[in-house]
């Protein structure tokens, strides 16, 4: 029962984000008619916003269940970041439909809480993303376990009567003209500076837990950088975080 689940679950993932395409063979016999029309339970969880009257869960729903009407929805509140640790605790009472973030994919699978896409599902995942997103639900056996629902990036402010569109293509130029305000003390963001000095977490492929962090011959100039002209440069320089930046 909890195989069919999983699956069913990756199959609603799959056709209410990708226009409701239909999952599995197309074999028309009478017994795969009455298993498609009969009553079916989907229990599916995400944050209250995304809950509320209008939202784009509800929504989803209500389209999926034109082409399906035998399909009914449980929604319960659980915040994506929790959706793994509540998975893992009981995979069997979990939902059949959540979201959660990608970094913890990897203990979902080898705490065999979450089912792998269809051969369709993964054909259709790959079809129409791009090939990040598409090793973002990856794991380390080379399968897919989940659709891509949002990208997790950043976003730059700036002042344009301080910075044309030239000089923020340049954090240096930046410095120089302006002040810049950067959460640098966040481990989520201060890996970037790494990244872009070529260092590598998990492989190329970033789904090889064995590859680790391999930092590059670069790694000293990424952290002289950092420290001198970022951390040392208090003029042109505002470490984000608690609403820091915004008051400049």
């Amino acid at each position: 029962m909890t195989n069919i689940k999983k699956m069913l679950g990756a199959g609603l993932a799959v056709a209410t984000l990708f226009g409701f395409a239909a999952c599995g063979s197309s074999t028309n016999n009478s017994d795969k008619k009455a298993a498609d029309s009969a009553p079916v339970q989907l229990t599916v969880w995400g944050s209250a916003d995304d809950q509320k009257d209008g939202g784009w869960i509800k929504t989803v729903e209500a389209e999926f269940k034109k082409e399906n009407p035998n399909v009914t929805f449980k929604n319960a509140v659980v915040e994506p970041p929790d959706a793994a640790k509540a998975v893992k605790q009981d995979a069997k009472a979990a939902a059949d439909v959540f979201l959660f973030p990608n970094d913890q994919l990897g203990d979902l699978v080898k705490a065999g809480a979450i089912g792998e896409l269809s051969d369709d599902a993964t054909k259709q995942v790959k079809e129409q993303n791009e090939d990040t997103l598409i090793k973002s639900v990856t794991a380390q056996d080379g399968k897919l376990y989940g659709v891509p629902y949002t990208g997790n990036t950043w976003f730059m402010y700036y002042n344009k009567s301080k910075f044309s569109a030239d000089d923020v293509k340049s954090l240096d130029k930046m410095l120089e003209k302006g002040k810049v305000s950067f959460d640098l003390a966040n481990a989520w963001y201060l890996p970037g500076f790494y990244l872009d000095g070529n260092m590598t977490l998990f492989g190329e492929s970033g789904n090889d837990a064995k590859a680790g962090m391999k930092l590059s011959d670069k790694a000293a100039e990424v952290t002289k950088y950092i420290a001198t002209k970022l951390v040392g440069n208090e003029k042109h320089f505002v470490l984000d975080g608690n609403g820091r930046g915004l008051a400049g």
